[in-house]
């Protein structure tokens, strides 16, 4: 259809008709990205990606895929507008991108996803870890008013790791084993996250905190600056919580059993966002520890927004706001991640 047709096809349009396709289309265009990332990236002025400087900075022709190229006389760097972003050595699409955040917003396996999007297993694979490490970069919260609290514990995982490693345990293999001796209670072989929930908004923040039963240390690495003022702490009667509460000068109401306090006081919240973390982990079948954080970020992301609220949260962090600090994760860089996070 040429442009006399449609100009034709719309003037046989009502004018109610007319308000519902332009509604239609306006629609459309707020949902899909900013495919122009030289605007997106440089809406508030030029600066160099390597050095940050603002001024010096001059057109130096067109890259070999016709993009706009700048030379920073202050560091002598060029650069373009996806130069040390994730985007920058890609082969693909926008569009094979699209495709894939919106088989990560229905929580599709790598290999499923790779089927689709018609790409390599290796190759999904790497998407979907620059994609979770621009999230968990950019994923930022703070929580206030009414706040529970408590942890989530998952077996470690070594999988992924180089066989020359030093692993203090045998592997284990395609579940329990003969070799598989769990430890009673809480051990070392267990990975401690302590969660917290918004009672009002459901904002979340998971984070690994360490090895084993929590202490004040695991809850400070987690829950520092995560808090806005005036808000309640609600736990269970881990002693660690505790400590943190007096230390940061918080108001904190401890739960003895797992009945209500003045009816108002409670974590049931938290333990039905529990109960939903273990579902979204097991469609993974087994998340290596040292991709833990990634994926508990995800999980916040897919809960805190409905299906496609969460393709164009997605949309907007990666692809928007991901343009001026988040780089390109290499395969020898996932590698070669601690088995355990720190940070």
């Amino acid at each position: 259809m040429n442009e006399f047709q449609i100009k034709q096809f719309i003037s046989t349009l009502t004018e109610t008709q007319k308000t519902q396709l332009l509604s239609i289309l306006n629609q459309k265009k707020n949902s899909e990205p900013v495919s122009n990332f030289e605007e997106t990236r440089f809406n508030s002025g030029l600066f160099c990606v390597k050095c940050g400087c603002t001024e010096k900075i001059v057109k130096k022709g067109l890259s070999t895929n016709r993009k706009q190229r700048y030379l920073c006389h202050n560091c002598s760097s060029l650069f373009t507008s996806t130069t040390d972003f994730f985007l920058s050595s890609t082969k693909k699409d926008i569009s094979v991108w699209l495709k894939y955040i919106e088989c990560m917003t229905r929580q599709l396996s790598i290999k499923k996803s790779s089927e689709i999007c018609w790409i390599s297993i290796r190759t999904s694979f790497m998407w979907r870890h620059n994609i979770l490490d621009a999230l968990r970069l950019l994923y930022k919260t703070k929580l206030k008013g009414v706040i529970e609290s408590d942890e989530a514990y998952f077996r470690v995982s070594y999988k992924g790791h180089r066989k020359f490693e030093n692993i203090d345990r045998r592997s284990r293999r395609c579940g329990s084993s003969m070799f598989d001796k769990r430890k009673r209670g809480l051990s070392k072989d267990q990975v401690c996250v302590p969660c917290a929930i918004e009672r009002k908004t459901k904002s979340i923040i998971s984070k690994i905190g360490g090895l084993g039963k929590p202490s004040i240390k695991t809850i400070e690495n987690v829950f520092s600056n995560k808090f806005k003022e005036k808000f309640i702490l609600c736990t269970d009667k881990e002693k660690s919580y505790i400590k943190f509460s007096k230390s940061s000068e918080l108001e904190h109401i401890r739960l003895e059993d797992v009945t209500s306090k003045k009816q108002v006081y409670h974590i049931q919240t938290i333990n039905s966002f529990h109960s939903r973390l273990k579902d979204f982990m097991r469609n993974f079948n087994g998340v290596s520890t040292k991709h833990l954080n990634n994926y508990l970020t995800y999980n916040s992301v897919i809960s805190e927004n409905s299906s496609r609220n969460t393709e164009l949260f997605i949309i907007d962090k990666v692809l928007s706001q991901g343009l001026r600090n988040v780089g390109t994760t290499l395969y020898k860089d996932v590698c070669s991640r601690e088995s355990i996070p720190t940070q």
